[in-house]
């Protein structure tokens, strides 16, 4: 098991990783601690990806907590969502930095001192930046993904520029480390050769499963979607691999491989995708929906109704969306990649992210029957990964 001792010197290169199987019981834990964490993602109007999975964490160990105190830090005010309890203090600073590289200034330079100040057990730091600190407090710091290594072309130079020049950094001086996944577990430990504490998977929430009919019509007509329709969610940036998902269905509609469905689109304008906005321009609604950001209310039943939800991202630190779509009993078509098995079932149909396999993968799950919904049992909740996420931040404390 990956020792959880605090050190605020980059601790020393382990030779094996040997992830912690402790599971934790799910029930509150009697711990009186000051808990801190970077509240930049509150200040985002539309969440996904790893802002969802803040927030469904937030939610988990405000109940597994109970005598818990927890501060949030953002550069200016943001308002706090309903769950949150009358524990959750929000820490604004007056002197936050403005200009090139505000966020980035603010999270390294100012928040340490916040903490202090505040006198906490532990930081959590959500992130790709963890804050330098001093004194007793302990940095746990969530890995998401290397995207900056293993996929940097297609990143905003700006964003690309923050990870290369500091995210090491806080890896190395994190008194524990948790990832979203097995497969960013093993990328930490192949690139920084360092253990992981404990692996927090993103999981589903409740309003997830399959949806009556009725419903699904409902939904399909307030979107303005027909049905049969093909289905992928994803923010419009480079590594969702969306341009390939949409020469892939056009080349098959004209083949008519596919006569009658429509391809629907759904999640937030993202970075570098010019070549696909054109694409999308030339294309008639009729065969191309754009929907844009879909909140999540409305995803459950664009799950059920679809016939196909394809995944053919280049790379992820987990791929909640696969999940999701399996959970409301969509067949999905998925990048083989390690993360994605991890975020999906047998069910799924995995292929290379290629054109070819894309439209191989799309006929091959269009021919078999609907599979039986993905099951979220106890120990895949979101109460599950953020026990697992609570004990860490105990045995860290525990240590000394």
């Amino acid at each position: 098991m990956v020792s959880l001792s605090a050190r605020r010197t980059p601790r020393p290169r382990e030779a094996q990783f040997t992830p912690c199987e402790h599971v934790p019981e799910l029930r509150p834990i009697e711990a009186k601690l000051r808990i801190g964490l970077d509240g930049s993602f509150l200040l985002v109007e539309k969440p996904q990806g790893a802002v969802r999975y803040i927030i469904e964490l937030c939610k988990q160990l405000d109940w597994l907590l109970p005598q818990a105190e927890f501060f949030l830090y953002a550069p200016r005010s943001v308002k706090l969502p309903p769950f949150f309890s009358t524990r959750w203090v929000l820490r604004t600073d007056e002197h936050a930095p403005f200009g090139p590289f505000a966020q980035t200034r603010w999270l390294l330079l100012r928040v340490g001192r916040l903490c202090r100040q505040d006198s906490l057990d532990v930081f959590w730091a959500t992130g790709i930046l963890a804050p330098y600190l001093s004194g007793p407090t302990k940095l746990v710091l969530t890995v998401h993904d290397l995207a900056y290594i293993d996929c940097p072309e297609t990143m905003i130079l700006r964003h690309w520029l923050t990870n290369r020049l500091f995210f090491k950094s806080g890896v190395e001086r994190a008194s524990a480390i948790v990832t979203n996944s097995q497969g960013t577990a093993r990328r930490v430990r192949d690139v920084f050769q360092l253990g992981t504490a404990a692996v927090v998977r993103p999981a589903v929430a409740e309003g997830f499963f399959p949806r009556p009919p009725e419903e699904i019509d409902t939904c399909l007509q307030e979107l303005g979607v027909a049905r049969p329709y093909l289905l992928a969610v994803a923010r419009r940036e480079p590594r969702k691999n969306l341009e390939l998902l949409v020469r892939t269905f056009l080349k098959m509609k004209d083949s008519g491989a596919l006569p009658r469905h429509m391809l629907v689109l759904a999640g937030t304008p993202g970075w570098k995708n010019q070549r696909l906005q054109r694409l999308l321009a030339s294309v008639d609604r009729d065969t191309i929906a754009s929907l844009g950001y879909v909140p999540d209310h409305h995803l459950p039943a664009l799950y059920s109704g679809c016939d196909l939800f394809v995944f053919p991202s280049k790379y992820e630190g987990f791929g909640m969306p696969v999940a999701e779509a399996r959970v409301c009993g969509a067949r999905v078509v998925a990048s083989d990649i390690p993360e994605l098995r991890e975020a999906g079932d047998e069910h799924v149909v995995y292929v290379p992210p290629t054109e070819e396999e894309l439209s191989r993968g799309i006929l091959e799950a269009l021919s078999r029957p609907k599979p039986p919904p993905m099951a979220v049992t106890e120990a895949s909740s979101w109460k599950a990964s953020a026990a697992t996420l609570a004990d860490v931040f105990v045995r860290l404390c525990k240590a000394g």
